[in-house]
């Protein structure tokens, strides 16, 4: 029989569902009938109350044992099928929770209903396990007003990400790559990092899946990982490693932040090898030792990747990113000569591909075909001769890419943080994507920064950081931050290790200026539209260090990161209020022009000085917004 686990409160592009998944070359998930020896599902209907947008978890228990492994031998499907006849059915997977292999294992199915009203839900699996198969009713109510359901691309403003309901959403990522280990062996830890960076602005962490200190040879106190095998196997799962990442799940979904959850990492553990134990090496040597790696489409990866759709595509608070610097990882795909760097990547487009086809809610049902977000961290801060940095993993011809997920750099001439930083959103190529663009690897605090365009590598202090993040952001972009200060956090699961990697939280100066930098962008005082704001050409100078977006002639932003008059051209025939914000104080002034009220545009530049009390760490914001008439 079914149970029911509560679930808590959730926090671009048009392409007909039908038609994205024949693009995308993958049938999706397929409703098979039990076996033919099984029990059918219990005829009476069991009944459950849910919420618009809050995932309802359904509790199985298996009557018939496993033959040697749940995990390989047995799969559940899910079929809910939303009110109204021409409705589209949602079919999903569900997955094995607990450890054993006889009768009386714990699968779970979990669903976030996308409409209000009934529902039906019938469930089966491969091999006829009646303890497995229940039909029932779903009574689903309006959703609260902190539902706002999936995070997809704005097709209205190719640029952005927007909710299902319409409700807008301003990025801000930390680097927190094994916060699952912290949540397994020092929780208090964890959930500390989580609420920290939650009131400090940020909106997003970064967190990996398959942590690096899984692997053989690692020199973490304390490992965990998806298997408890080699990855000559990767059969036996390890529940303990899953039961702490959803708790990491569920604790930044309450903290209203977004998980982007990193499938797989730049680590030759996370990949399944025929020949096993593979050493842990880079790609050179490693490809002479597995013969396993470079295959498409093998099915232990896919099973991998199958699970965990099936145990967190119903978080509203999960995007999907196939792997960190795909570059890095056996399967590079890549090769290098005279001309720089070519892509070929087959076997990332074939995990892109069956991600978007397993994922229930990658095609939205009320956004007109609205996607979900889904990338690949690529490394561009790789040189790459005569190329600057446009994207290794190009878009075209990819429909599963929704958002880009890139590394700073390499500039060729610029060597001030934000110069490096906002490079990449200034580049032609990229901004023709017509994607939201997001720096998922501005460099690190206190790591050196190897840029191709200066002499010497410098080191990222807190004051560059906010440099950085400020010139990524004007310049229409969205980032992430990592904080390479080494952890001396109390009963740290990994003393001295960098904090990106840990995943706990120090306070510092620079995570001040990043709850300014939230507030300046996201205030209802301010009530910036940032979701339709482009890069802007014409009032932006980098070799003055001065980046600028806009939005319909309406509203201009323009940051400089050193303490000079700003000069802003505004369209003739408007009337403008003209502000000035520090972005280290967070303190917000307008700025007199003589006695007029408003600011008319001349459609010419005039120059702007900081008023006094502003910019007095060197840097300061320049914005105007046109008056009300």
């Amino acid at each position: 029989m079914g149970g029911r686990r509560g679930g808590g409160a959730a926090r671009g592009f048009r392409f007909p569902a039908v038609a994205l998944l024949a693009v995308l070359g993958i049938s999706g998930l397929v409703w098979f009938a039990p076996h033919a020896e099984a029990a059918t599902a219990s005829e009476k209907d069991e009944t459950f109350s849910a919420q618009r947008w809050v995932m309802l978890e359904i509790e199985l228990t298996s009557t018939k044992p496993c033959r040697t492994n749940c995990f390989v031998d047995e799969r559940v499907t899910a079929r809910f099928t939303p009110p109204g006849s021409s409705a589209r059915p949602v079919v999903t997977e569900g997955f094995i929770a607990s450890k054993g292999v006889s009768a009386g294992q714990t699968w779970l199915v979990r669903f976030t209903p996308t409409v209000p009203g009934t529902w039906r839900v019938e469930t089966k699996s491969a091999r006829g396990d009646p303890g497995l198969a229940i039909r029932g009713t779903i009574n689903v109510g309006k959703a609260a007003a902190t539902g706002h359901g999936f995070l997809r691309g704005d097709e209205a403003h190719p640029n952005a990400f927007v909710f299902d309901d319409g409700t807008h959403f301003w990025m801000l990522g930390q680097t927190s790559y094994e916060l699952v280990v912290n949540q397994r062996f020092t929780p208090a830890n964890a959930r500390d990092a989580i609420t920290s960076a939650a009131d400090h602005g940020f909106t997003k962490l970064r967190v990996l899946a398959f942590p690096w200190s899984a692997e053989p040879g690692s020199d973490a106190p304390e490992t965990s990982g998806p298997f408890t095998d080699d990855h000559s196997k990767h059969e036996s799962l390890d529940q303990d490693h899953f039961d702490a990442l959803d708790q990491v799940v569920e604790q930044a979904r309450d903290a209203g932040m977004q998980i982007d959850l990193e499938l797989f990492s730049d680590t030759n553990a996370a990949f399944f090898c025929r020949d096993a134990p593979c050493p842990a090496q880079r790609q050179a040597v490693c490809d002479k030792v597995c013969s396993g790696y470079g295959r498409v489409g093998n099915p232990v990866d896919d099973r991998y990747v199958r699970y965990l759709v099936a145990r967190y595509a119903a978080f509203t608070n999960i995007n999907w990113v196939l792997t960190n610097e795909f570059q890095y990882s056996p399967h590079s795909d890549i090769t290098v000569g005279k001309a720089g760097i070519a892509a070929r990547p087959s076997y990332w487009n074939h995990i892109g591909s069956l991600v978007a086809s397993s994922d229930p809610y990658f095609v939205s049902t009320t956004r007109e075909g609205a996607k979900r977000l889904l990338s690949i961290h690529t490394a561009t801060n790789l040189p790459v001769p005569d190329a600057g940095s446009t994207l290794l993993f190009p878009p075209q011809g990819h429909p599963w890419v929704t958002n880009t997920a890139f590394q700073s750099g390499p500039a060729t001439t610029e060597c001030a943080p934000d110069q490096f930083a906002s490079e990449p959103l200034r580049s032609a190529a990229n901004r023709l994507a017509e994607l939201p663009l997001v720096t998922d690897e501005f460099p690190y605090i206190g790591v050196p920064v190897h840029n191709t365009g200066c002499d010497d590598p410098f080191v990222l202090t807190a004051d560059g950081s906010r440099m950085g993040l400020w010139a990524i952001y004007a310049s229409g972009g969205y980032a992430s931050m990592g904080d390479g200060t080494p952890d001396v956090s109390a009963g740290s699961w990994w003393p001295g290790a960098p904090l990106w990697k840990t995943g706990n939280w120090i306070d510092g100066p620079q995570y001040t200026s990043t709850a300014h930098l939230a507030d300046f962008w996201t205030s209802s005082d301010r009530a910036l539209p940032y979701w339709r704001m482009r890069y802007d050409a014409v009032n932006s100078n980098p070799v003055a260090r001065r980046y600028a977006s806009s939005a319909s002639g309406d509203v201009y932003v323009v940051y400089s990161a050193v303490p000079k008059a700003i000069p802003l051209t505004l369209p003739q025939g408007k009337r403008f209020d003209v502000r000035a914000f520090d972005p280290t104080t967070g303190e917000d002034r307008p700025i007199v022009n003589g006695d007029a009220q408003h600011v008319a545009g001349t459609g010419k530049p005039t120059s702007w000085q900081a008023p006094a009390g502003i910019g007095a760490a060197g840097d300061w914001v320049l914005y105007a917004t046109a008056a009300t008439p």
